[in-house]
This record gives C-alpha cells, structure tokens and sequence, in this order.
C-alpha cells in the first residue's frame, strides 16, 4: 500500500510538471504540487528509516510484510527459551485437572 501511495503522489506532481511550466499555471496548482511532493519527501525519510534501522533477522518474506513475528522469534528477541523447549523439559507427570 505504501508502494502505491508514492507512486500516486509521484504521478500527480509529474503530471502536473508535464503540462505545463508558465508561472501563473504553477501558481494555480502550487497547493497539488507542495501536497504531492511534500509527502514525497516525508516518504523519503521512511524508506531512508527503513532501511538505517532494519536488523539482519531470519523471518521470513510473509512475516515481514504481515509485521507478524513468529514465536521462536519472539522468544529469542526477549531473551527467553522457546515455548517448545519449556513443555518438553516440564515434568511429564503433572496432570492439571480443570
């Protein structure tokens, strides 16, 4: 969605720059172009953000785009032993009755 809202913003400012460069036509359309490429720049900042920010993880492609961590992931950002390794290590003769 992002992708589509720069191009939105990309082509209405190149639209408006493409027909025509007399100053009292600018001026006209001054409100489009500072909105269209102000965001532009705003968009610039997110993508340079991104990618300053981003760490090397191993999740995958889904889970990056979904903004969905899995739980092993979760687990080893927060320090702590995955769900898995504590019921396998619990003690196998407790019942919980409830």
């Amino acid at each position: 969605m992002f992708f589509f809202a720069v191009m939105g913003n990309l082509t209405l400012a190149l639209s408006i720059l493409i027909v025509c460069l007399e100053p009292t036509y600018l001026i006209q359309k001054a409100p489009y172009l500072v909105g269209s490429l102000g965001t532009l720049c705003f968009d610039l900042v997110i993508f340079c953000q991104f990618y300053y920010y981003k760490k090397n993880t191993d999740i995958t492609l889904e889970e990056d785009l979904m903004g969905v961590k899995s739980d092993a992931y979760k687990d080893m950002e927060y320090g702590r032993e995955s769900k898995r390794s504590l019921i396998s290590s619990s003690d196998e003769s407790e019942t919980f009755n409830f």
